[in-house]
């Protein structure tokens, strides 16, 4: 499974729903209805899956689109 698939699966089951469910243009806050501390919980898990989050700026990151190419998961055209 690769990176991006990882995050996608540990998200949903984060929030409870099917991986399917999630879309890369979600916002955490409107689309999601994830609060800052939901994120920064979620983003700290990602540490299981050998992830550096320490250059991470929340304050960023709106979408999982954002999430996934901050952490290098989706090839930059």
């Amino acid at each position: 499974m690769d990176k991006k698939s990882q995050i996608i699966k540990r998200l949903a089951e984060h929030i409870g729903v099917e991986p399917e469910d999630i879309d890369e243009d979600d916002a955490f806050l409107t689309d999601l209805h994830m609060n800052p501390m939901e994120l920064s919980d979620f983003v700290h898990s990602l540490t299981s899956l050998d992830l550096d989050i320490s250059r991470l700026n929340l304050t960023e990151i709106e979408t999982v689109a954002d999430l996934l190419e901050a952490l290098g998961a989706v090839e930059i055209a």
